[in-house]
């Protein structure tokens, strides 16, 4: 546990950039998540709306 902490303290230009990257990619992943996620839910959407086309028809139809 010491060697690391030892390689580290030699290397702060080493650190400071994966501290940078991991910044970077918790950005990203939070980006791309929340692109997958709208785009699963408008195909959730769309798809019960079709699967339930006949009886959305039915309900807005009565009168």
């Amino acid at each position: 546990m010491q060697r690391s902490k030892i390689k580290s303290e030699q290397n702060p230009k080493r650190l400071s950039w994966a501290k940078h990257q991991k910044r970077w990619f918790g950005k990203w992943h939070l980006y791309v998540g929340i692109i997958a996620g709208a785009i699963v839910a408008f195909v959730g959407v769309i798809g019960s709306i079709l699967v339930f086309q006949d009886e959305i028809d039915r309900g807005l139809k009565k009168n």
